[in-house]
């Protein structure tokens, strides 16, 4: 699992390295994107100069939980709802973001993720962006969680 795991970052990392170009600014648009296990529809809006806010909603993968032995792995989807709001730094294709999410779970689970990216587009229409942070959350029935954040997602944008 471990290989499995390395590999897969390994290839987001490079992909995410030699893909044509950083941005060119940001614009307010839709897109539909994926990742490992999921499906999400977001519109992200220009707020000023380098920042933007981002609402999203879709199939989203949830248990992903910290325990006292380790990472439990959960293959499980659920409804995903949430509000991202990103700093772009100029020309440079990086951010930094503020997440907050909210995933039905046998309940709720609601998180925050403070992260670094890497946005990237490709062909007219194409992105792929790399995440990592820190998320801390909790669902209403167990204690506070704090677990690594990193996420690959690919998408359409219009």
């Amino acid at each position: 699992m471990k290989r499995i795991i390395i590999l897969v970052v390994c290839f987001c990392l490079s992909v995410t390295a030699f893909t044509a170009k950083a941005s060119d600014g940001i614009k307010s648009n839709h897109s539909v994107s994926t990742t490992l296990l999921g499906l999400e529809y977001s519109y992200e809006a220009v707020l000023g100069e380098n920042w933007s806010l981002i609402g999203r909603i879709g199939a989203v993968p949830v248990g992903f939980t910290h325990s006292s032995v380790g990472l439990d792995v959960g293959a499980d989807v659920g409804i995903g709802l949430s509000m991202e709001t990103r700093r772009y730094f100029k020309n440079a294709g990086s951010f930094v973001s503020f997440r907050m999410r909210a995933n039905t779970e046998d309940g709720l689970q609601v998180s925050f993720t403070p992260a670094y990216g890497i946005r990237r587009s490709f062909g007219k229409i194409w992105f792929h962006e790399l995440t990592a942070g820190v998320k801390v959350g909790q669902t209403f029935d167990s204690p506070l969680f704090l677990g690594p954040h990193l996420q690959y997602r690919i998408g359409i944008s219009f």
